[in-house]
């Protein structure tokens, strides 16, 4: 039977008991607390993966913010049809981006290559659909990076191809990136969106921190005579035949 781990890194109480912990719905999910010695994101989520207990190779991993309201009441059933239908996604994610060049992707790529559903409340307390690329119902559409408000890895991605969160990247940024591009380089699998129903509270932000982090994040990867945009056929060219 597959298992459903939740993990959220919880940064404000109040947050979390206002939206993720109460779409949780009796689930006991995996809260990782702030601490001097988990001061980022990869540090937190790398940490509750530690604590998942046994875990199973069609397990499912769900790293979500506390900000995330999850409406959608068949989100489990529709993440096991996905990935049992698509057994080649690793990654699944409610917004993404099928090219990146750096920089916040979900302004500058939309509307082309930006793909996904959410429903996003701005800093004036209005929530806005941000529906773009995908046809509603659809169940697979291939991306380069997915947004990290919500993340669901299959549990081989971890326990077999061992691709967990980079802590050299500090802080809250490009985590999700990161990840996202590790596991299309290192792994067979692809990165994907889906149509979910989900509420995130917080716009992103494109800081200084940020734009530092996505450049060296873009260097790494060009150092490995990939070129920007990158995009998830380039990468699959560098790893064809080298990942089992």
């Amino acid at each position: 039977m597959n298992k459903f781990h939740y993990i959220i890194a919880k940064h404000d109480d109040d947050v979390y008991d206002k939206y993720i912990k109460k779409s949780m719905r009796g689930k006991r999910p995996i809260v990782v607390n702030d601490s001097p010695e988990l001061n980022s994101m990869t540090k937190k989520y790398n940490e509750g993966i530690k604590r998942i207990k046994n875990l199973k190779a069609n397990d499912y991993v769900i790293f979500v913010h506390e900000d995330v309201y999850i409406s959608d009441d068949l989100f489990e059933g529709k993440i096991q049809m996905i990935f049992g239908m698509h057994q080649d996604v690793g990654v699944l994610g409610i917004y993404g981006t099928t090219q990146y060049i750096g920089g916040g992707w979900w302004s500058h790529e939309r509307p082309t290559y930006a793909v996904g559903n959410i429903m996003q409340m701005t800093k004036d307390g209005k929530i806005h659909n941000m529906r773009e690329n995908l046809p509603p119902g659809m169940l697979r559409k291939d991306m380069v990076v997915v947004d990290g408000c919500m993340m669901i890895v299959r549990g081989s991605v971890i326990n077999k191809h061992k691709i967990k969160f980079d802590e050299s990247i500090t802080g809250f940024h490009q985590y999700d990136n990161s990840f996202c591009l590790e596991v299309l380089l290192k792994t067979p699998y692809k990165v994907a969106v889906s149509d979910f129903d989900i509420l995130h509270v917080s716009e992103g932000a494109v800081t200084d921190e940020w734009m530092t982090q996505s450049l060296s994040l873009i260097n790494r990867y060009k150092e490995l005579g990939l070129t920007i945009p990158l995009t998830s056929e380039k990468i699959k060219e560098v790893n064809y035949g080298k990942v089992q």
